[in-house]
């Protein structure tokens, strides 16, 4: 009988982060594997005692050289394959597996921006590496398209201590698009603005990220959020960690970047931020027909306008015409039946007013450059 390789898992399934990162793990165990799995939460502190750490085969956890001095050393001093997950620290020495969080900020930055939004705030934490680069990638997006960023950055011991901390929110103009550095700053900002009397989203929307479904139900109104591919990290991470275990890579400082995928919106930015009455309710009437084959003279009929001029106040707006606005929509839709759903791409065509398959592989590769089959494998498929 093989050997089972003996694999501890430094972590705890926790948040939707790291189920992500495990479930991927196990998907790779369960097709190549199998594997023995041994929880050990506290880094090397305490090695469950029925697994010797000399016998382990693998490591897949959280390294901190913060929370435990010399942490990294001891594990590569141990000579065990190890992919680290990088939590608040980048670590040296290791493979680990990374946020692509400037992706990530630009993501929530060109959804706001889409919304009309003129005014932005990014919350985040000091110190916190993957908190600075997503305020990088938001601010930075945020400046290329003519407008600044209001930044509130507190210690994680300070965050939602004193109401007063959250006084800047009333002051800042409206309607404001605030971005979390995660769901837990996210719901914390609705609560704030509770607290400060303003209403979610008319006065300001909120979007957090990792999109942890128990965390934005309990924000009311709930939280939108930025997807992670977490699963797929999990899957490259496990299949880098066999190359590892088996010899046949050697450890050095690979990374496996976690890839935003999607937008799921909820209420708290379910708004359009946009001071012309017209162009809001035709913005609002696209997106409720989203599911439809409509055309331009239908948007310009829902508000009573020309088609001439209505456009013009698409490009006063939102810098793209009417035509373009639908498309973009209409793509969007299919994207998140793509990922939310395993609907074979025939039936997301009729559910969407195409004629058939090939109507919509053209019309989503016009935009995005790959069929939906490809955009689906690429974004949801480990293997």
């Amino acid at each position: 009988m093989p050997d089972v390789p003996k694999i501890i898992l430094m972590l705890e399934p926790l948040g939707e982060y790291v189920k992500g990162i495990l479930e991927g793990v196990l998907k790779y165990s369960n097709i190549y594997g199998p594997w023995a799995f041994y929880r050990e939460p506290e880094g090397l502190h305490g090695v469950l005692p029925y697994l010797d750490m000399k016998k382990a085969d693998g490591i897949i956890g959280f390294v901190s050289e913060t929370k435990y001095k010399d942490h990294a050393k001891k594990i590569i001093k141990s000579g065990i394959p190890t992919i680290a997950i990088e939590f608040e620290e980048q670590i040296k020495g290791l493979p680990q597996i990374r946020c692509d969080s400037n992706a990530v900020g630009k993501m929530a930055a060109e959804y706001l921006l889409e919304r009309g939004f003129e005014y932005f705030a990014y919350c985040g934490i000091s110190g916190v590496p993957c908190s600075l680069e997503r305020k990088q990638g938001f601010s930075e997006t945020i400046a290329k398209a003519g407008f600044e960023t209001f930044f509130y950055e507190p210690s994680r011991h300070s965050w939602f201590r004193e109401k007063c901390q959250w006084d800047w929110l009333t002051k800042m103009p409206k309607p404001l698009a605030l971005m979390g550095y995660n769901d837990n700053c996210g719901r914390f900002s609705i609560e704030a603005c509770k607290i400060m009397g303003l209403r979610v989203p008319d006065d300001v929307a909120v979007i957090g990220t990792d999109n942890d479904e128990f965390v934005n139900g309990l924000a009311w109104p709930p939280l939108s959020s930025i997807a992670l591919g977490t699963e797929k990290a999990g899957y490259q991470a496990a299949e880098l960690l066999d190359k590892l275990m088996s010899g046949k890579e050697k450890s050095s400082e690979q990374q496996i970047f976690v890839e935003p995928t999607h937008i799921v919106t909820r209420q708290s930015t379910d708004i359009i931020a946009i001071s012309d009455i017209e162009t809001s309710k035709a913005i609002q009437y696209i997106r409720e027909h989203s599911r439809e084959a409509i055309q331009v003279a239908d948007v310009a009929e829902s508000v009573a306008l020309s088609r001439r001029a209505l456009e013009k106040r698409f490009n006063k707006y939102l810098g793209r015409s009417i035509h373009h606005e639908i498309k973009r929509v209409r793509i969007e839709e299919i994207k998140r039946m793509l990922m939310d759903t395993a609907l074979p791409v025939s039936r997301i065509a009729i559910m969407l007013g195409f004629p058939d398959a090939n109507k919509i592989s053209r019309y989503f590769r016009e935009e995005m450059g790959l069929t939906p089959l490809a955009y689906r494998k690429e974004r949801i498929s480990n293997s």
